[in-house]
């Protein structure tokens, strides 16, 4: 009865006229993999590392040829890693920072290696190291062409032009599996991370990060942000530092004056027991979550589950289920909607109720129309 009526509530929660495209499913990646990252050069998607189905962190770069709807492995990584940043550079180069090396369980360690991708000439090459490491770090492309990587108890800013890390910001806080945003005005905001509960706003060109007066109302790690209009963000789900338990609660920060940060609750996603590590793309006015885990009392589950979120209305609709579970996957905005890319799942077996770990080959996309895409309502 409970969980009827928790049901009937979170449908409240979700706005009505909810598009009515499905998941379609494009060529399966070479390999399994989750905690990988991924972006795009041109159409093609390129996905490099993570975990493989042997619990070993892979080291290869996986790309997609949606010409040919094939992946290939053109491209072996100078160390296996998993839970890095990626970003593509103006010049067509991926850059990859930070992360683990090593197996699971037990016996990852933490990097502070850079790596340059180069698909034209089919390499990789070493940037230079940064001086701490790097574990779960996200990644910015800047305006004028430089990336900010954030992670540990510092943002970094690389500059493709002269292959070198140009300025470091100390954070005010360290963090791990946190979040961050990229805002309208050049600024980043960043929230969480393990054992956290605090915001922080980057200015890049000052070189100071500054600790704002809002606070989450719990530690949140593995949770992600979202742009709404100039100046305010969508916090998204996240897992309970101290507890483990995940929520399906958004709030929305403004931080239009850092010194009188308002942090405020936003529509619930309607996932009963919550979701973290839930992969998030944004394509113009629309924001896609999709996949992640949710963990309760009676234990985690892989999720099928996805919403997508409309900028303009702050409402959020539902969408079909995905065609398989996609925990720690990634997701990127595609031609006219998105792509989730691999992750992981619990596969029954034919021993009883015992249910082995599958790093997922599965990729999924779901396309809008034109005119859905272009909507401001």
């Amino acid at each position: 009865m409970m969980a009827m009526v928790y049901a009937t509530l979170m449908l409240m929660c979700l706005a009505a006229d909810p598009p009515g495209q499905q998941w379609q499913k494009l060529a399966d990646l070479r390999f399994g993999t989750f905690e990988a990252a991924a972006s795009m050069v041109d159409d093609r998607i390129v996905v490099t590392g993570g975990i493989g189905q042997a619990g070993e962190t892979l080291a290869w770069t996986q790309v997609y040829n949606p010409q040919a709807n094939r992946w290939t492995a053109p491209v072996k990584l100078g160390v296996g890693r998993c839970s890095h940043a990626q970003v593509t550079l103006p010049d067509g180069r991926v850059l990859i920072v930070g992360g683990e090396t090593g197996q699971v369980p037990g016996s990852l360690k933490p990097l502070g290696s850079a790596e340059l991708i180069d698909l034209n000439a089919q390499e990789a090459t070493a940037a230079p190291d940064l001086q701490w490491t790097m574990t779960g770090p996200t990644a910015h492309l800047l305006a004028d062409g430089r990336a900010i990587i954030i992670g540990g108890r510092s943002a970094a800013v690389f500059d493709g032009a002269s292959n070198t890390w140009s300025r470091f910001i100390r954070l005010r806080q360290s963090r791990t599996n946190h979040a961050s945003l990229l805002m309208a005005d050049g600024r980043v905001l960043v929230a969480g991370g393990t054992g956290r509960d605090s915001l922080e706003l980057i200015d890049v060109e000052a070189g100071l990060s500054q600790r704002l007066s809002a606070r989450m109302d719990k530690p949140m790690d593995d949770l992600a942000l979202a742009p709404l209009d100039a100046g305010r963000a969508w916090l998204l789900g996240g897992q309970d530092t101290r507890t483990g338990r995940t929520t399906d609660q958004t709030w929305i920060i403004d931080v239009r004056d850092p010194r009188r940060t308002v942090i405020e609750e936003g529509p619930r996603l309607g996932i009963e027991g919550g979701m973290a590590d839930h992969a998030v793309a944004v394509l113009k006015n629309w924001v896609f979550i999709v996949g992640g885990e949710s963990e309760t009392e009676a234990g985690d589950r892989e999720l099928v589950k996805a919403r997508i979120l409309g900028r303009a209305t702050s409402q959020i609709w539902s969408l079909p289920d995905l065609a398989t579970p996609h925990d720690d996957a990634t997701a990127l905005p595609w031609r006219n909607g998105v792509v989730v890319i691999g992750g992981y799942y619990r596969q029954a077996t034919g021993f009883g109720k015992l249910k082995m770990p599958t790093a997922s080959r599965t990729v999924e996309t779901l396309q809008l129309s034109a005119a859905r895409v272009n909507e401001t309502r």
